[in-house]
């Protein structure tokens, strides 16, 4: 059996620590150059907002002919370098809106929309029930924020409103950039 002396064995353990934390405080510029190259700009942090929205029956026959408006809060995030993006929806009790914890919509150009989730919305008219993943593709942008501009207008091909009476009616639904649902001048009456 080799003996090894207690001097040599933390001389080891000396050179092994210096080492590592040689190692571990040595600047790595070559990957920090890299991963700049390769990350660019960082995209711009969501934004947490509110969505204003119609449901339109497609039924010509139904009762129902003028659209039901909502609101509904919203965090939306558009990256324009990488031209891709999001939509979640967020439930808010004080305004009878209950989303999916899921419940969103992703963007990547040139015009690939995805849906998941419900959003269910207590209006005037009755509970509109929204399936986020009927997101139509052809009707539906993303674009950047600022300005005038819109920030996104997206169409859902599958909505259904309960009334309190009568049978549900199912239609389309609209969204657009609106103001944040507990803002009060979000539900006053034009007119």
């Amino acid at each position: 059996m080799k003996r090894v002396s207690l001097a040599a064995l933390t001389g080891f353990a000396l050179i092994g620590a210096a080492a590592c934390q040689d190692a571990l405080t040595s600047p790595q510029l070559a990957a920090d150059a890299r991963y700049e190259r390769e990350a660019g700009n960082p995209p711009p942090p969501p934004i947490d907002t509110g969505a204003t929205g119609s449901f339109f029956a497609t039924e010509t026959e139904t009762f129902f002919q003028t659209p039901s408006n909502f609101s509904i809060p919203v965090t939306y995030m558009f990256n324009k370098t990488g031209n891709s993006g999001f939509l979640h929806f967020s439930s808010d009790d004080a305004n009878g809106v209950d989303a999916s914890s899921n419940g969103m919509v992703k963007f990547n150009a040139p015009a690939d929309f995805s849906g998941k989730g419900t959003v269910e919305i207590q209006t005037d008219e009755g509970l509109l029930v929204i399936d986020l993943e009927s997101v139509n593709d052809a009707l539906s942008f993303f674009a950047p924020c600022g300005g005038e501009s819109s920030c996104f207008h997206v169409v859902f091909d599958h909505a259904t409103l309960f009334p309190p009476e009568g049978p549900p009616i199912e239609g389309t639904a609209v969204i657009d950039p609106g103001c944040p649902p507990d803002n009060e001048s979000c539900f006053e009456e034009i007119g």
